[in-house]
């Protein structure tokens, strides 16, 4: 294991008398290199997660530890009792250590009992994943947006996305010659791409304290009864608008189809979209202003043409940004997302008629 003796050195830093007895490498994040590992403390067994945070995607991490910081401390405050994830000192107070290589290690409170869902199976899977993340919503409500850092700039930003494509289709014109259907797929849909930041410009959609990385994969459940215990991965927790947040939640969810498995396997489950709906208004939807609810459908295909506006990009490019397996991988992982834009534009009405039924029941 490649952190084994990095991790020995460190524990001591966070447990006092704690020494390292053994070490599980978690699999499920993309980003950061995260580790259960487990500790003697005075005869007393005791787990801790410890995770090497990614600079090479968070360039600027003490940003993103002072946002999980603020972020974990009010979660704590307003839900004392809640399974939230909790930050773990150092024996110095601090948030975070540096190893001798520069790298930035912190520690979290380890979780027992509860287990992640890399794709949504079921409605009652769907359902829990959305009240979660409108319980989140809900709990970081009255934590100012303004007292934390935009750690990644125009993360979600759709007309800045288009911006880099444009630009990319300028500076790399053979390839784009090559795209000629995407091309004008997003042609004739410019027309509403700007439209939730064009809102939020003219102070009709509220800038929010937002998790900006919604999908189920994100949200522990009980190993026992299969319900949402808390949201985790707070790294990007940052200003946004809840629209990004609900719009990516519904592309995650709906979408059973892997990359692998080609357009025709691409699918817009309404059943799923119904409980993930049910399940976020139930917790969340007295917070929402009407701006926002009326936006809520909008929003899932807003959010996916901007990531295929990303795969695109990043093609084009030569796939400097998403790591790939084969040439023309980010193409066509576009065409999944495009195709889904299509699924999802077809299923508005119904998706709308589901929001206003659901509207008049919990709001």
């Amino acid at each position: 294991m490649a952190h084994s003796q990095t991790l020995a050195e460190l524990v001591p830093q966070f447990i006092s008398g704690g020494h390292l007895t053994s070490i599980d490498t978690l699999h499920g994040g993309l980003i950061n290199a995260t580790y259960l590992v487990h500790l003697s403390v005075e005869e007393q067994q005791q787990q801790l997660v410890l995770q090497r945070v990614n600079t090479a995607v968070f360039t600027k991490p003490e940003l993103v530890m002072a946002n999980i910081e603020k972020v974990t401390k009010h979660l704590r405050a307003v839900a004392p009792t809640a399974r939230n994830l909790h930050l773990h000192p150092t024996i110095d107070g601090a948030s975070y250590v540096l190893d001798g290589e520069g790298g930035l290690w912190r520690a979290f409170d380890y979780l027992a009992d509860c287990i992640g869902h890399e794709q949504v199976s079921t409605p009652a899977q769907a359902y829990q994943a959305g009240k979660a993340f409108g319980q989140f919503l809900t709990q970081i409500a009255d934590l100012p947006p303004s007292s934390l850092a935009e750690t990644i700039p125009h993360f979600h930003h759709t007309p800045e996305r288009l911006r880099a494509f444009d630009q990319a289709c300028s500076d790399y014109p053979d390839r784009a010659s090559l795209i000629e259907a995407e091309l004008e797929f997003i042609a004739t849909r410019r027309s509403w791409i700007s439209t939730l930041e064009d809102l939020r410009e003219r102070g009709e959609l509220p800038t929010r304290t937002t998790h900006n990385d919604t999908k189920i994969s994100n949200v522990l459940f009980d190993t026992h009864t299969d319900e949402a215990v808390c949201v985790i991965d707070l790294d990007t927790v940052m200003p946004g608008t809840v629209l990004y947040d609900f719009g990516d939640l519904v592309r995650t969810s709906v979408n059973a189809a892997k990359e692998a498995d080609g357009i025709d396997a691409v699918e817009c489950r309404m059943d799923i979209f119904e409980s993930l709906a049910q399940g976020y208004l139930e917790s969340a939807g007295e917070t929402l202003t009407e701006v926002e609810l009326d936006h809520l459908v909008f929003s899932t295909k807003l959010i996916t043409i901007e990531l295929a506006l990303r795969f695109l990009t990043d093609h084009l490019m030569g796939d400097q940004y998403f790591r790939t397996s084969y040439a023309g991988q980010n193409l066509d992982r576009a065409r999944n997302q495009l195709r889904l834009v299509e699924l999802l534009e077809s299923h508005e009405p119904e998706m709308n008629e589901i929001i206003t039924r659901l509207r008049d029941l919990h709001i």
